[in-house]
């Protein structure tokens, strides 16, 4: 396991280097890291940077979507079989069948 996290320290501390001291996110750098250890123990593989890239987009895309939609469908969980676009139920649906294609 410390193998494993020196290993991504190395990773991001790289991709730090590569900014040349220009501002950078470091939020997304982060989270490769820690959701590429954690894949890594719960699947027993690491997974690709670009694919890893698109699961990060669409957890983002997801979370925003749910925190415009929840509200409604918290309160009236009817509302997905009656206006899913409306509800925001259609835009979570798909956003966790596009995160099922990667990790499948």
């Amino acid at each position: 396991m410390d193998v494993e996290i020196q290993e991504q320290l190395s990773n991001l501390l790289i991709r730090l280097e590569k900014c040349n001291g220009n501002p950078v996110n470091i939020k997304n750098y982060i989270a490769m890291a820690l959701l590429n250890l954690l894949w890594k123990y719960i699947a027993g593989e690491q997974i690709g940077e670009e694919k890893l890239k698109q699961l990060l987009h669409y957890m983002s895309a997801r979370v925003k979507a749910f925190t415009m939609a929840g509200g409604y469908l918290n309160q009236w969980p009817w509302l997905r079989f009656i206006l899913p676009k409306w509800s925001g139920y259609s835009i979570i649906m798909q956003l966790n069948n596009q995160m099922l294609d990667i990790i499948q």
